[in-house]
Order: C-alpha cells, then structure tokens, then sequence
C-alpha cells in the first residue's frame, strides 16, 4: 500500500538539502499537499473557465485535506485530485484525448504514491463512468478509452511496481500479509458528511443538492456516480469483514467529503452565475443583486477563514505528539526531559565503532523508531500489517523466538551457528531491553502478533534471550535500559 514514489521523492529533497530523512518528512509534507493544491487551481480553471471557482475549489480542497487526512500526506495528495478525475474521465469518455491522457497519469502517478486510492479511483471512480457512459450512450468507445488509460497507467505505474511483480513471480515462498486487518470505529461508519453541522457539512449538503438537481448534466453526473462507486466500495468492505478482511473503508472518508464539498462549491458557483435577480426579477434591481453577491462572498471568505483556522485543533494530538516526542537528535522541541530515545544516537555510533555502516547492517531489534532514525536494514518488520509480503514476516518471527528459547541450552559457538543456519542473512547487531548488570533475566525482545479484528489490531508479547550466549563473539555494550550485541569482525 506504501510503494517508493513520494518517500523516494522526499529522500531526493533530503540529499538535496543535506539532511536525514526523518527530518526532512514534514517539510515535504508541507510541500507536496501545497503543490497538489496549486496544480488543482489550472485543471479547474480549464474545466469551470473560472480562475475564481478554481481558486475556491484548490483552497476548500486544501484545507479539508489538511483537516482529515494530514497524517498521511502521501496518500493526501492522490485524493486531492479525485474530483477532478471524475471530471477528467466524463470528458474523456465523450471524446477528450487531452482529458484521457490527464486521467492516464493521474493514475499511473498514484500508483507509485498510494495504491488503495489507485484501486479506488479506478474501480469505483474511472472504470464505473466508463461503463455508465458506455450504457448510456450505447457505444463501446468508453470502453476501448478505459483500456488506453489502463495500459498507459500500468506503464507509469511498472516504474515503481516493476522490481516487486517481478520479485513475486519468482519468489519461492508464498506471500505473508496482513495489510488489511483494520477496523477502526470509522471502518464500522457509513460517511455522511452533508449531515454535520459545520461549513463544510452546509458545503456538502449544497453538493448532495447540486447533483441531485443537475443529473442530466454529464460532469456533475460523473461526481455523483464517483459517489455511489465509493459508498459501495464502503458497504463491500464492512461485508468482507465477514469473511476476515477489509478493504480499509475507513480511508476513503476523504474522498467522499472532497466530493460533495466539491460539488458544493460549484453549486455556489452557479448560485452566482444565475444571479439572484433571476431567483426574484420582480424585487431586486441589477445593483442590489451585485450587492447580495458581494455581502455573500464576504460570508463564505470569512466563513473560509474561520474553518482554516479550526485545522490545528482538528491536529491537537498530533502537534502534541510532535513537540512532545524525541527527534533523531536526543531532543525534546518543548524542551522538557526526553526519553529513552535519546540513547539512539549513542547506539548508533557504537555500532558504527565496530566497523558496521547502516547500508551494509542487519539489525534485530524492536525499537521501530531507531530505525527510522538510522537507516539500517531491519531483520524482520515490527507488525505484519507493514511488512512487505515477500519478507515472511511470521516464518521470521517464529525464527526470532525459536533462537530465543534454544539460547538457553546453547552455548554461544552454537548460538552463532543457529543464527547463521537461518534461511535469510542472519543480524549482525541486536538490540536487547535489558542490564549487563543483572543478566538472570535474559534480554527482552518483543514480538508482534495480529489480532484482528480487534482494535487495537496488534498484541505483543516478550521473548528472552539467554545473555551467556553472547559472551563470545559479540561485543556488548548497556545504554540507558538498551543492551546492544553487536558482532564482532
């Protein structure tokens, strides 16, 4: 669900300005969701001819995005532009070459950056318009269009997804995942944002009516049956859990929201294209329907405003976690005491001590945020439900916890030959819970085990490992309540 494309081109940025990944994530963050915004602003201009709708429809697109789904800013950037996708695909299916190849990299791009919202937009969203417009207009041209844009998207998409396909065809092991064993309350909902009472519940419900009253019309037609292809991938998804699966429902809340409030906006658009002298010819002059429109357009500005400047609450935990967690440099931003990741650093440079560089370097360990700090390569995932299915997440598990319970008839010549008889490159440096003062106890590792559909889906349980095995071999070394083994050259 994660593939290379916007963490690669985030790591570019990183080298580019000479700083570690870790901290270069929220900028490119910042960055990317403001670029999808900006490039929003000339598709819509060319799709509404009006640089004021685009302009409102980027800056409501943005600001909802930002609110619901900012912790995710890869996957952010893909729905940022699904609306104009259904839009794209109603013109290409009636004859737009421009809009087919629009839709083609839209596609292909996604798939690099977020595949759950490639197969959304493409089942539910582009696929469900061709169809629908194949039917209607009893041709089979949408269909032949469909196929173009499948076969131009998978091409874009082979750049990023071409190593892994291939890598599954000839793996020899069967493939191990548990991506979509997650059930949040919000995958258990069916969204209805138009109901909420707020600005952009008031924007939804403007939409809802919008397409309602103009379903004759191809473009809006095409929203609305966006809509219907995303309320049944949610519908099909709380069924699959029956069948023990989801298909993560829970993620397209943004999609339908940008839908409807998309819609919203067009339909105060064309509130303001007819004029309220049409609404009531017989009341009100040309000068006081200038007048209306401008005291509205004050309203919404402000109405804008004030909802933008709720998007920090709707963030509290997050900014929270962000000053109040410690960076990959032993601190704290609030200045207070940080924890026990301030000893990373100290890890780090004696692994390096010992000749071992982060590209060259298996670690064991259940520290997930060390490793997100220094880039080493990780004996197993910390959970199934991010492992790369080809890594075997539980066969590499239940290795880890055969090596724990052998150590402790092993002695430590025996350990090393057990650790390098394993079916994968045995770890070079490992790091322990524990104290070289008291080593009776063993050294504590975690192991993590799926528990869907429970939630939260994830339990962990300790192993230990007997500590005499590492006596020989092995340089150890205690920091803070870490113990770190690191083999010796």
């Amino acid at each position: 669900f994660y593939p290379i494309g916007w963490f690669w081109l985030g790591g570019r940025l990183g080298a580019l300005l000479g700083i570690p990944g870790w901290e270069v994530y929220q900028p490119w963050a910042l960055i990317s969701i403001a670029v999808a915004g900006c490039i929003l602003v000339p598709l819509w201009q060319r799709l509404t001819s009006s640089l004021p709708v685009a302009t409102a429809i980027a800056l409501v697109t943005t600001a909802i995005t930002l609110t619901i789904a900012a912790e995710e800013p890869y996957s952010a950037v893909i729905a940022m532009g699904l609306p104009t996708v259904a839009v794209l695909s109603a013109r290409a299916f009636r004859g737009s070459w421009l809009s087919t190849l629009g839709v083609t990299l839209y596609l292909g791009i996604s798939a690099t950056f977020y595949t759950l919202f490639t197969g959304a937009a493409a089942l539910t969203v582009v696929s469900l318009i061709a169809l629908f417009t194949a039917l209607y207009e009893h041709t089979w041209r949408p269909i032949v269009r469909l196929a173009v844009m499948a076969a131009g998207s998978i091409a874009i998409a082979l750049i990023a997804w071409g190593p892994y396909v291939w890598a599954v065809m000839h793996s020899p092991v069967p493939l191990q995942t548990t991506a979509q064993h997650y059930l949040p309350e919000e995958g258990t909902q069916i969204p209805v944002p138009f109901l909420s009472f707020s600005i952009v519940g008031f924007l939804c419900l403007m939409g809802l009516i919008y397409m309602v009253i103009r379903l004759n019309d191809q473009e809006v037609r095409a929203l609305g049956i966006s809509l219907i292809g995303s309320y049944l991938w949610i519908v099909v998804s709380m069924v699959a859990t029956l069948a023990g699966t989801t298909l993560l429902s829970f993620r397209l809340e943004i999609i339908v929201v940008l839908l409807f409030a998309t819609a919203g906006v067009l339909a105060l658009a064309e509130v303001r294209l007819l004029g309220v002298h049409r609404l009531y010819p017989a009341r009100f002059s040309h000068t006081t329907n200038k007048q209306i429109t401008a005291v509205l357009g004050i309203i919404l500005a402000l109405a804008g405003v004030f909802y933008a400047q709720q998007i920090p609450e709707a963030n509290e935990d997050a900014i929270d976690h962000a000053y109040s967690d410690t960076d990959g440099y032993g601190e704290r931003a609030d200045r207070f005491t940080s924890d026990s990741a301030h000893y990373y650093l100290d890890i780090h440079n004696f692994i390096q001590d010992q000749g071992y560089t982060p590209d060259g370097t298996v670690v064991l360990t259940d520290e997930k945020i060390f490793m997100s700090y220094y880039p080493y390569w990780g004996f197993n995932a910390f959970t199934s439900h991010y492992a790369n299915p080809l890594g075997e997440f539980s066969t590499r598990n239940e290795q880890i916890e055969t090596w724990a319970n052998d150590s402790w008839d092993m002695k430590p010549d025996e350990f090393r030959k057990a650790l390098d008889s394993a079916a994968w490159r045995s770890p070079d440096v490992m790091i322990f819970r524990g104290d070289l003062e008291n080593k009776d106890d063993g050294f504590k590792l975690h192991l993590a085990e799926d528990i869907y559909p429970n939630q939260p889906n994830i339990r962990y349980r300790a192993v230990f490992f007997n500590a005499d095995v590492f006596d020989k071999g092995w340089k150890l070394k205690q920091t803070g309540p870490f113990v770190t083994a690191v083999r010796t050259k």
